[in-house]
Order: structure tokens, then C-alpha cells, then sequence
């Protein structure tokens, strides 16, 4: 019995100790489990921007389980637990993100980078909130309550932005850590390190001034980043993710039909998702049956109903049974179907192994849960030029020569078949990057369809016998041998039938054709060539001899050396405006993920952010727009009147209206110019009278507290808070200039009263009009328009132009009107510049704005059909924005250019 008891004893001390051998090497795995639990956390948040980014546990717990057996024969260390937890990582999102849109992909980068510092302890109260929405109410409920006074420093650099200022004034208030190297902003060499960081290309790239790079985290450098480059956050976000998670979360837009294939059981659909192009995904089916010789049955169902229904389980009965694939499209219009046809896979007791369920829809909000949960989801769109992409000629290129097939790849033997194959790529990805680079871009939206008629028409090309062509053939001769091609024939195809089918802007057409003529030739194809001031080169594996890997080698090389994303790749010239633009959507879904409100919030600082109108106005303490300015009795009122009082002084007083009748007789009478005048001088008067009776209702609420109109509150609003009343803004007009304060926004209304004035005098007195001082520019082109038709008797309207030349001599050596038509100036010329000593156009200096035009002489005549082919019809817009037509072309001649050059250059000129 003793020697039973010590046994017993024994054999229990043994079992304690593999108990607590097991509860230690299981405690080694708990960074494991945490990081797959953040991981399914930020899969959840995405569904809160898109439903149809749902992600199950059980969809999630494979991912996990099969990192843990991996584990198995390894002895769990630190090293060993860090090289799984990157493993799981990078296998659970590149799985997640294959269903992901392109353009939400960089969200879901920046919220697993923000997710997995959280769970380490990283992200301190309010960092996230900040990242979102820099100035909100949000984000200043979320700091911890700062123990010190707002910072007082007044913005100290001209050269930087008061949102910038603002941003980083919030930063120091509620961050420690920031407090005192925002006191030394200023000091020592600090302001060329802060303007360097404000004005490089790559500031996610450049070191942080005062030594912060190694004292803050990486959500911190963020802060500083979305502080002062807003436009630049995105690209940090992904480079940051793609160096601390994975690269393959941002960059993996392959579609690797066969592994997918291979991850998922009979039983688990596959669902495609697309936007734009439902084309993409019959392809993707219908190529990867082909090579492994499956029958693949395909259904569009447009509605559901009885007949539909019973019709979709037939065939996915009678494919469960043959082992074939079946194809069900548009299925978001069919909701109930799909729940009907899982209902029977998953009772189906004997399965074909080769049977799959292939399902493709677009994105709606009645979807199914439990078909979401119980897919794997695919997005089949071509990558887009789209905010919140900042590789986008990378991802594209990849996703472009996934799409050449093997039999496409085997259609040529010539030596430039392949890096046709690739420029043609490059062209469709080109042409999708140009209209990102607005405003000098287009809003045309090319689909993966036209890409496939590229390849049709190369191929066509490229395999036509063409032998027994003459000297005088147009069809040039093949110096390889064997056929001959027609590189214009092929040129034509793709610029007029293929991408220009939807084209309608002559300028568009011009650029579009301008562009293949420089990658779609033999030269091109070479492998010494090089993308225009770029300096980049076809990947090398373009001129090896065509193997069946071919493709996945170009693709390796590009993904190492991708092809340069930048205006000049566009054959564009690089200015500060032709750079992408936006991030509202990217701000817009992570302040929906994070619960925050992204509204613009005010922030209690001390002293204005910019010079006041005058002396202390608009310079109180903001705290709160809970109550309106006009119902305040403090300081704020004093300023607002200050600045009513100082505004209604500098406001001209206007016309009256028989005195402006009395004018227009003596300028002429009852002619075009007089009726136009006449409009501009009623439309100026009512602006007028709106800004000076808002100013004096302001003035007035003081001492006779009332309720105001809500537009009488606004511009209260906004004169309190340094800003140009955006009321004003909507009445005066487009053709009012950016506003940057208050008192030069009402300059410019100054000149522009002063101007018409003069010119209602006399047009000796006026010799030179500002054209961009009309409400109606296009009124006063009638008139010249209609003066040149009177003295054409017998010539049809619709055959006259305006002709235009651009004088050397600015508006103060004009003295007298010209004989026919008119002198104007207060144009603004982009994408070059204008040389006044030889008289002619030239390429703008890099990252230069615009360039202002010396007097140019408009007249009207009859339309000339022999145009040279080096003159050039620069469109000439009413604002910046160039969502009208132009108001007319202004014509540039320079001798020996061709008008292409200034096409590719996206030459423009406006008003404003």
C-alpha cells in the first residue's frame, strides 16, 4: 500500500510538472493568438465601410490553424514566435485583401498598422482620432485634458500653411512629447529642416527634424506627417504598413485563380466582386477552365423569381453530380436564390471534387450574411488611379500582363512581339494615370475590355500574311523577315476605334494619338529605349526568347523596378499642380471605421493663425460655434464690428442706374457692347449691395439683438474665424479669385469696379479690357464675334472662328483700340511659358505654377481649314477647374513644332 501511495505521489508530481510545461509553451504562443485576434478585429471594422467585406470566424480560424501546425516541429523561442507572427500576418491579410477594392486597400493597411501598435501598447488616448481628423471634437475629447495653456506662438513662416500651423499647434497642446519641439520651431537651423520635411517630394522618406525619428513611435511620425503633408498621408500609411507588416498588403493585385482553387473545398463558392468591369470575371473563369480543360457552365441571372430558382439548382445539381464548374452572374439581384442553392450544396451527401461555384456581383447592402461568411471573396476590377493608391502604374502593369493569355503570348515570333505586348499595357495604364493628374487630366474610364481589343487588334495585325509588298505599298517592309507590319494601321485601331470610341474632345484626341505614337512603334520596342525624362527601360526578360514563364519574370522585375508613377511618364511636364490630388475618401472611411467626426472642429488657441483685417480684429480666443457670434456679448462682438466697420470703407459704393444708362448712350447706343456692359455693371451692383447689406446686419445685431437669416449668420461665422465668407464667394461668382484673407478678396472686388468703370467712360480710355473682371467673358467674345459677322455680308455664322494673337507688349504700352476686334489680357498660361524676347512657346521651368500672358488681340473671322500642323489651339477656360467648355482657342505658332508637343504637355489657359 506504501509503495502504491509514493507511485501515486510520484506520478501526480509528474503530471503537475507537464501540466505547467504545457501552460508555459502555450503561454509562448499567446502573442499568436493576439495577433490573430487584431487581425479579425480589423476585418471586422472594414465591413463598417462595406458590407460585402464581411469576414467570418470560420472563414478566419484555416488562416490561423494552419500557421499553429506549421509551429509543430518548431521549439517556440522569441525568434521563432516573430517569424510566425509574420507569417500569419502576411498569409491573413494578403487573403483578406485579394477581396478588398483597390481603393480601400491602403485604409485596411493603416487600420491593421494601427490595430497591431495598439495591442503592443503603442497608440497612446487620441493618436488615432488625430490621424483621422487633426481638428475635430472628436479628437479633442479623446486627448487626455492638457495641463498647461494653449501654445500662444503666432505663426511664425510665411512659407507655411495656417491648416499646417493649426495642426501643429493642436499636436504640442495635447502631445508631451511635441510641446517643446514646437517651442524651438523657430530657433537654431530648425525652419529649414521644418520647410525641407513641408516641401520634399517624399517627406515619408525624410528624416524628422530635431532628432524625433528616434524618440517618437510610428503612429507618432504619422501624426507629424498628417500634420503638415495631409496630401502626402496615404503614401506614408502604405510605405509605413509595407514596411512594418508586409509589402504584399498594399502591392498584391494578382490573381492567382489555381491556388485559390486549390485553398478552398467543392463546398465554398467563390465570390467575384467587381465595380466597373462584370467582364473581368467570366475571363478569369473562362481562361482558367480552358487551360485545365474544365466544362464551365455559365448563367446570367438578371431577377429573381420561381423560374430562375429552379433553373440555378438544375444546373448547379447537375455540376455537384459531373464534377463541372458553374458560373452565376449579376448574382446581387438574386438574393434568395443563393440562399436556396447553399442550402442545397451543403445537404448534398456525395460531391464531385472537381465541382466549384463560381459567383460574381457587384457590391449592394441587402447581400446575404451567410453567403458573405461563407465565401472567398475575389475582386476582379483593374487597379484605378484612385485616392488612397499610391503605386498605382505598379499595381496596374501587374494586373495588365496577368491578362495576356498563353495564346496571345504565342501569336507573334517577331522580336518586338513581347514588349508590344508590354508597351500596350503601359499605354492603358498610361492613359488611366493622366486623368489622376488633374486638372490637366481627362474623365475618361477605361475597362480591361479595351485592354483585350488591344491584344485582338496586335494579334490581327501581327498574324496577317502580308507578303508581296511592292515599294510603293504602304505597308512597310519587315526587316526580321517574314511579315510585314503596319505600325500605323495599328495605331489607328487603338486611338480612333479602340480608346478614342469614347473620346469626344478634339485636345483629347490629339494627346491620346500623341501617346501611342511614342510607345507604339518599333522604336519603342527596342531595348535601349527609354520612357521620355524618365529614364526608365523595358524590363529585360521583354527581348529574351518567349518561354511559358515569361510573363511572371517581366511581372518579378517590374514589381523590383517599377515603372516610374509621374507626369513626365505621361509625357507631361511636371508643375505643382499636375501631381495627384485628394484624400477626402481615404479620411472619410477611416473616420466611419473609427467612429470620429471628421467635421471641422474649432480649436481654443491663442492669437489668429494669419494677420488680421486690422489691429486685434479677428484675433479673439475661439472656443465654441455652439453659440452664433451675433448673440455674443464679449470681446468677439467688438471684433466683428471692427471688421464690418473696416470692410464697409474699403467697399465701393457703386452706380445708379440712370447714371450707368446715361454712359451707355454716350459709349454707343443700342450695340452688343453696351447691352453686355450693361449686365456687368446690374451684376456687379447686386453683389455690392449683398456684401455691404450683410455687413451692416451685422453691425446692427449688436446693438439690437435679432434673428438674422441664416446667410447673415455664416458670414459672421466666417469673418470671425479669418475666413472669406463663403456666401460672398457663391454670389460674386466663379470668377473670383482663390481667396486667401478677407481684405484681398475685396481688393480684387475693388479693381474689378475701378476697371469697369474706365471702361464705361470711353474705350480710348480703356484700350486694353481685363477679361477675367466680367461675370460674362463670354458676352463680351459675342460682341467681338458679332462685329466681325456684320462685315461679312452673306457669310454663314456657324463658319466663323475667333483668331487670336499673342502681342509682345503688356497693357500699359497699349494706347489706343485696335481697328478690328479687341485687346484683352489677364490670361494665365499652364503646362509652359511664354519667352517675350524671341516671341514664342517654350517648356515651363519644373514644378512651376503658371505663367501670365502679355496682351493677346481677339478678332473673329471665317474658319481656315489649312492649318498647319505647327500650330497649336490652346483652349481657353473660365476657371481652373475646366468643367465648361473653353471660351475659345487661343492660337500658339511655333515653327517647326509639332502641335502634338503642346497636346502632351496638357497646354491650357484660364481666366482665373
Amino acid at each position: 500500500m506504501k509503495k502504491h501511495h509514493t507511485e501515486a505521489l510520484e506520478n501526480l508530481e509528474h503530471a503537475r510538472g507537464s501540466e505547467a510545461n504545457v501552460l508555459k509553451s502555450r503561454e509562448a504562443y499567446r502573442p499568436l493568438a493576439v495577433r490573430a485576434a487584431v487581425i479579425y478585429r480589423t476585418s471586422m471594422l472594414m465591413a463598417r465601410i462595406n458590407s460585402m467585406y464581411q469576414w467570418s470566424l470560420l472563414q478566419f480560424l484555416p488562416v490561423f490553424e494552419s500557421s499553429v501546425r506549421q509551429s509543430d516541429s518548431i521549439n517556440p523561442s522569441r525568434t521563432t514566435i516573430n517569424i510566425l507572427l509574420d507569417q500569419l500576418t502576411t498569409t491573413a491579410c494578403i487573403t483578406y485583401n485579394k477581396g478588398l477594392f483597390a481603393v480601400d486597400k491602403a485604409i485596411f493597411a493603416l487600420a491593421t498598422l494601427l490595430e497591431i501598435e495598439d495591442s503592443a501598447g503603442n497608440v497612446g488616448p487620441g493618436e488615432r482620432e488625430y490621424l483621422v481628423a487633426p481638428i475635430s471634437d472628436t479628437t479633442a475629447k479623446a486627448f487626455p485634458k492638457p495641463t498647461g495653456p494653449p501654445p500662444t506662438k503666432r505663426k511664425v513662416f510665411e512659407w507655411m500653411s495656417d491648416e499646417q500651423w493649426q495642426n501643429l499647434q493642436v499636436l504640442a497642446h495635447h502631445c508631451s512629447w511635441f510641446t517643446d519641439v514646437f517651442d524651438r520651431i523657430n530657433k537654431d537651423s530648425a525652419e529649414v529642416k521644418w520647410r525641407h520635411l513641408c516641401e520634399c517630394d517624399s517627406p515619408e522618406s525624410t528624416t524628422l527634424p530635431d532628432v524625433l525619428d528616434q524618440r517618437v513611435t510610428k503612429i507618432q511620425h504619422l501624426m507629424i506627417i498628417r500634420a503638415i503633408r495631409p496630401s502626402r498621408f496615404i503614401n506614408a500609411a502604405q510605405k509605413f504598413a509595407s514596411d512594418w507588416i508586409s509589402k504584399k498588403i498594399v502591392s498584391d493585385n494578382s490573381i492567382d485563380l489555381s491556388s485559390i482553387i486549390k485553398s478552398v473545398s467543392p463546398r465554398c463558392p467563390i465570390l467575384m466582386l467587381y465595380k466597373e468591369e462584370a467582364e473581368n470575371a467570366k475571363f478569369l473563369i473562362n481562361e482558367m477552365a480552358y487551360k485545365r480543360q474544365q466544362d464551365v457552365l455559365s448563367l446570367y441571372v438578371g431577377k429573381s423569381g420561381t423560374m430562375e430558382l429552379h433553373q440555378c439548382q438544375m444546373i448547379v445539381n447537375k455540376a455537384i453530380q459531373t464534377g463541372q464548374w458553374v458560373h452565376l452572374h449579376a448574382v446581387h439581384n438574386c438574393p434568395d436564390i443563393l440562399l436556396n442553392l447553399f442550402v442545397s450544396i451543403n445537404a448534398a451527401k456525395v460531391m464531385n471534387s472537381n465541382f466549384r461555384l463560381w459567383l460574381s456581383c457587384e457590391p449592394v447592402d441587402n447581400f446575404p450574411a451567410a453567403v458573405l461568411q461563407s465565401c472567398l471573396k475575389v475582386c476582379t476590377d483593374s487597379p484605378r488611379p484612385t485616392n488612397g493608391q499610391s503605386a498605382f502604374l505598379k499595381d496596374g502593369m501587374i494586373r495588365s500582363l496577368s491578362w495576356i493569355t498563353s495564346d496571345v503570348l504565342n501569336a507573334g515570333s517577331r522580336a518586338d512581339w513581347l514588349p508590344l505586348l508590354h508597351n500596350l499595357c503601359l499605354i492603358f495604364n498610361l492613359f488611366q494615370l493622366r486623368g489622376k493628374l488633374a486638372p490637366n487630366g481627362w474623365n475618361y474610364t477605361w475597362t480591361a475590355a479595351e485592354l483585350w481589343e488591344s491584344f485582338g487588334a496586335a494579334v490581327q495585325e501581327f498574324s496577317d500574311e502580308k507578303s508581296g509588298t511592292s515599294a510603293s505599298s504602304p505597308v512597310p517592309s519587315n526587316p526580321q523577315g517574314g511579315k510585314a507590319v503596319s505600325w500605323t494601321a495599328l495605331r489607328y485601331i487603338l486611338g480612333e476605334v479602340i480608346y478614342g470610341a469614347q473620346v469626344s474632345d478634339p485636345i483629347d484626341k490629339q494627346v491620346i494619338n500623341a501617346m501611342l505614337d511614342h510607345f507604339i512603334t518599333p522604336a519603342a520596342c527596342k531595348r535601349d529605349y527609354e520612357v521620355p525624362k524618365t529614364k526608365w527601360k523595358l524590363p529585360s526578360y521583354c527581348f529574351q526568347p518567349t518561354r511559358s514563364n515569361q510573363i511572371s519574370q517581366i511581372v518579378s522585375q517590374i514589381e523590383n523596378n517599377p515603372p516610374p508613377e509621374s507626369c513626365e511618364a505621361c509625357l507631361m511636364n511636371s508643375s505643382s499642380e499636375t501631381l495627384p490630388q485628394g484624400e477626402k475618401y481615404f479620411f472619410n472611411q477611416l473616420a466611419q471605421i473609427y467612429d470620429v467626426d471628421a467635421k471641422e472642429g474649432e480649436v481654443e488657441m491663442a492669437g489668429p493663425l494669419s494677420t488680421p483685417v486690422r489691429g486685434s480684429a479677428n484675433s479673439a480666443t475661439i472656443k465654441s460655434r455652439d453659440r452664433s457670434p451675433l448673440t455674443l456679448k464679449s470681446a468677439k462682438d467688438i471684433d466683428l464690428i471692427e471688421t464690418a466697420n473696416i470692410l464697409l470703407q474699403k467697399l465701393p459704393k457703386g452706380w445708379h442706374k440712370d447714371y450707368v444708362g446715361e454712359r451707355l448712350k454716350k459709349l454707343g447706343g443700342l450695340v452688343p457692347f453696351t447691352y453686355f456692359m450693361n449686365n456687368e455693371m446690374l451684376k456687379m451692383q447686386s453683389v455690392l449691395d449683398e456684401i455691404r447689406g450683410t455687413l451692416v446686419a451685422i453691425k446692427t445685431c449688436s446693438e439690437q439683438p435679432t434673428i438674422h437669416s441664416e446667410k447673415v449668420i455664416s458670414v459672421a461665422h466666417d469673418l470671425l474665424y479669418q475666413k472669406v465668407p463663403r456666401y460672398w464667394q457663391m454670389v460674386a461668382g466663379s470668377l473670383t479669385p482663390n481667396p486667401t484673407n478677407t481684405l484681398s478678396w475685396i481688393g480684387d472686388i475693388v479693381q474689378r469696379c475701378s476697371h469697369l468703370e474706365r471702361a464705361l467712360q470711353s474705350r480710348e480710355r480703356v484700350p486694353c479690357l481685363w477679361i477675367s473682371v466680367f461675370f460674362n467673358p463670354e458676352g463680351l467674345l459675342g460682341s467681338v464675334m458679332h462685329e466681325a459677322v456684320q462685315t461679312f455680308d452673306g457669310t454663314a455664322f456657324e463658319e466663323f472662328t475667333f483668331l487670336t494673337e499673342i502681342t509682345n507688349r503688356d497693357k500699359d504700352h497699349i494706347r489706343e483700340s485696335p481697328h478690328e476686334g479687341m485687346f484683352v489680357y489677364g490670361i494665365s498660361l499652364y503646362g509652359a511659358s511664354w519667352e517675350r524676347t524671341i516671341n514664342e512657346m517654350q517648356d515651363i521651368a519644373p514644378k512651376s505654377k503658371f505663367t501670365q500672358l502679355p496682351v493677346i488681340h481677339v478678332t473673329a473671322g471665317p474658319s481656315q481649314t489649312d492649318r498647319t500642323h505647327c500650330l497649336y489651339q490652346c483652349p481657353v477656360y473660365a476657371t481652373r477647374d475646366m468643367e465648361n467648355k473653353p471660351l475659345f482657342s487661343l492660337d500658339i505658332f511655333n515653327e517647326n513644332v509639332h502641335y502634338s508637343k503642346w497636346a502632351l504637355r496638357g497646354l491650357c489657359c484660364t481666366l482665373r
